[in-house]
C-alpha cells in the first residue's frame, strides 16, 4: 500500500469520549468536519460524510479513515491530487496538525476537538485579537479561571508566541484595581536594576534628581509582569525572592520598607525547571512564583489558526483585504513561522503595503512575502 508520511505520528491513547478528531477547514470557508471511526468519503456527492463544493473536487474525491491506529487519507481517482503538507501524494498517513488539501479545500488536523465542535464558527476573535481555535479553547478557559485570585503565574512560550498578551488578559479578567506594568528583565541596567524595581529616594545615587516609586509600587493592587525573567543573574533573583516572599519593597536610599499588594506574572521562553536543573535559576524563587505554569504552543503547533489570524491582521490594518488563493492559505499554514505571531503581523503589514489593491493573494504572493524578510 503506497502510504507517505509527512509528519510526526499521533498518539491515539486515553482517547476522551467527549472529544474527536478532526478537520478545521481554514479555505475557503471556515468550519470543522468531525471524523467519525471508520471511514468517511470526501466530495460533493450528496451522499459524501464530509462535502465540500467547487469545481476542484469531484464527486467522490478521497476517504479518510480513522481508527486507534491513527487515520488514513486516500486519493480516489480524481482529477486533482491529495495535497498533505505542500506535498503531492495518492494516499496519506496522518498526525495532529497536518495540513491537507482537497481541490480548493485546505484544513488542519486537529487531533481532539470537543464533539460539539462542528456547530458554528471554530474560531473566536477575542477583543485584544487573539483568535482561539478549538486547539487553544481549553487554554484560554484556563486562563480565565487563573485570573481570579492572587495565585503566580509562569508562562512559557518561544518568543512571539503572545506571552504578554497572556499575562494583561490575566490582569484585565482579574479584576484588580492597580496597573498592569510589563518589565523587560533583560533590559535592566545593572547597576539600576535594584533602583529600577524597587525605587529610589532623591540624591540615592549620582543623577537621581527626584525620587522614584519602582515597578513594584507602580504595581500596587496591580499585576507586576515580570519578561524574560531568566536573563536575570543568581544574585538579581535572590533580591526579587525577597521582595516576592515579603510582598515589601525597601526604595534605594531608604530606610523604612513599603508594602506592596502585587500580582506576579513572569514570562520565559525555556522552561524554569529545566533552568534549574542547569543551574541558571533558583528553585525557591520558582516555587514561589509558580503557582501555575501556561504553556503557548508555537504557531506551527497550531496551523489551523494561522490564516484567520492573517486574516483578522489585514482587516485591523485598513479598509482594503486581499482574498487567499487556496495555494496562499496553504503556504501560509506550512510555513514554519519561527518568530511566530510577531512574524506574522509583520507578514501582514508588509502584504498592506506591496499589495495594497490585489484582489486574491497566491502562493507565489506569499512566498515573496516571506522571502522579503530574509
Amino acid at each position: 500500500m503506497d502510504i507517505t508520511r509527512t509528519g510526526p505520528r499521533a498518539s491515539s491513547t486515553g482517547r476522551d469520549p467527549a472529544r474527536s478528531r478532526a478537520i478545521v477547514w481554514v479555505h475557503p470557508e471556515e468550519r470543522v468536519s468531525v471524523l467519525p471511526n471508520g471511514t468517511a468519503m470526501i466530495g460533493r456527492a450528496a451522499d459524501a460524510a464530509i462535502q465540500l463544493s467547487g469545481d476542484r473536487v469531484s464527486r467522490r474525491h478521497a476517504t479518510i479513515t480513522s481508527s486507534g491506529r491513527g487515520l488514513i487519507l486516500r486519493d480516489e481517482g480524481a482529477r486533482n491530487r491529495l495535497r498533505c503538507n505542500g506535498h503531492q501524494h495518492v494516499e496519506f498517513r496522518l498526525a495532529d496538525n497536518d495540513v491537507v488539501r482537497i481541490g480548493d479545500w485546505v484544513g488542519v488536523i486537529v487531533e481532539s476537538v470537543e464533539n460539539d465542535a462542528s456547530t458554528g464558527s471554530p474560531f473566536e476573535v477575542r477583543p485584544d485579537g487573539v483568535v482561539v481555535g478549538p486547539r487553544t479553547r481549553e487554554l484560554w478557559r484556563t486562563i480565565e479561571r487563573l485570573a481570579v485570585g492572587d495565585l503566580c503565574v509562569v508562562i512559557e512560550g518561544e518568543t512571539g508566541t503572545g506571552k504578554e498578551v497572556v499575562a494583561a488578559a490575566l490582569h484585565r479578567a482579574s479584576g484588580r484595581r492597580g496597573r498592569f506594568v510589563a518589565v523587560n528583565c533583560a533590559a535592566l541596567p545593572p547597576d539600576l536594576f535594584e533602583a529600577s524595581l524597587f525605587g529610589h529616594t532623591r540624591g540615592a545615587f549620582t543623577g537621581a534628581i527626584r525620587a522614584s516609586d519602582g515597578y513594584f509600587v507602580s504595581a500596587d493592587r496591580g499585576t507586576l509582569f515580570l519578561d524574560e525573567l531568566v536573563e536575570l543573574s543568581l544574585a538579581q533573583q535572590a533580591k526579587i525572592l525577597r521582595a516576592v516572599e515579603e510582598r515589601r519593597v525597601t526604595p534605594l536610599g531608604a530606610v523604612q520598607a513599603r508594602e506592596v499588594d502585587v500580582r506576579i506574572v513572569s514570562a520565559a521562553q525555556r522552561p524554569l525547571a529545566l533552568l534549574v536543573g542547569e543551574g541558571c535559576f533558583r528553585s525557591d524563587l520558582m516555587a514561589r512564583l509558580n503557582g501555575f505554569t501556561v504553556q503557548l504552543l508555537p504557531l506551527r503547533g497550531r496551523r489551523e489558526e494561522i490564516v484567520r489570524l492573517f486574516r483578522h491582521a489585514m482587516e485591523s490594518g485598513g479598509d482594503h483585504v486581499s482574498r487567499l488563493s487556496a495555494g496562499a492559505a496553504e503556504r501560509l499554514c506550512t510555513h514554519p513561522w519561527h518568530q511566530n505571531v510577531r512574524e506574522l503581523f509583520v507578514v501582514a503589514r508588509r502584504c498592506r503595503v506591496l499589495h495594497p489593491e490585489t484582489s486574491e493573494l497566491s502562493a507565489r504572493h506569499v512566498d515573496v512575502l516571506l522571502q522579503s524578510g530574509r
